[in-house]
């Protein structure tokens, strides 16, 4: 017949060789010391998911307000927000995105066969 307690992990496999004579009080409380640390690692590891999810934006919101304080910061938001729609009659504008649109239609354009060179040949890809 097998024992009662079983070894789950190597550590516990360790400690259970250790424990071996003892009392089964030790083994009990053996089990109730890693679920207070697997808890004690769950609470921690929630934390550091916390900080690494919401200090971006905290970095995000300080970098925001130091810009917006800055000596001309205002001409540089009204240029941003009113265009200059005479700039849209010079041909460079027009050159740079079409630039801009090849670009982005070639980096699709490589993705794909890349991608693609993992299905079988008679892959049915419509489906």
């Amino acid at each position: 017949m097998g024992a009662a307690w079983l070894p789950d992990s190597w550590l516990d496999a360790r400690l259970f060789h250790r424990l071996e004579g003892s009392s089964p009080k030790w083994k009990s409380n053996l089990k109730k010391n890693q679920f207070l640390l697997r808890c004690k690692i769950l609470t921690l590891i929630s934390q550091i998911i916390w900080f690494t999810a919401l200090f971006p934006y905290v970095i995000m919101l300080v970098l925001l307000v130091r810009a917006v304080t800055l000596q001309g910061a205002y001409n540089g938001l009204v240029y941003f927000i009113k265009p200059d729609w005479s700039k849209l009659m010079s041909s460079g504008a027009w050159i740079d995105g079409a630039t801009q649109i090849f670009f982005g239609y070639s980096i699709g354009v490589g993705t794909l066969p890349a991608l693609g060179s993992f299905n079988k040949f008679h892959h049915n890809c419509y489906k």
